[in-house]
């Protein structure tokens, strides 16, 4: 999910005036639905899990970066970042960063998204 959001991160700041279209092309035309934790065993086909964890997964950071807002999103991806530095990171070290650099309640954001909150 994270590549398909930068994507929009680029466009918001070369291209603010393509942004919209972004969404509208990139992300809602599919009407993605799912689960962003889903295995590439769970849905049935390749467009099931992209939609699921790619187009889903966009949706949900833009949902994550309103919630907590720009200051805290971008300093949470750079803790993860840099906790996860020369290592595997996996979605446990994910939320835990959010974890460190907020007290937002993030569980009803969790549970609309993943399978596995």
């Amino acid at each position: 999910p994270m590549a398909n959001y930068c994507e929009l991160l680029y466009y918001e700041r070369y291209h603010t005036d393509l942004v919209n279209g972004w969404w509208d092309n990139r992300i809602r035309f599919f009407t993605p639905q799912g689960w962003v934790d889903s295995t590439i065993y769970q849905p049935k086909t390749y467009e099931a899990y992209r939609d699921a964890v790619y187009l889903l997964g966009a949706l949900m950071l833009d949902a994550l970066r309103k919630q907590v807002g720009d200051g805290v999103f971008f300093a949470a991806l750079d803790d993860y970042a840099r906790s996860a530095a020369y290592g595997l990171a996996g979605p446990a070290d994910f939320w835990a960063a959010f974890e460190r650099q907020s007290d937002v309640d993030l569980s009803a954001l969790r549970t609309l998204y993943l399978q596995y909150p």
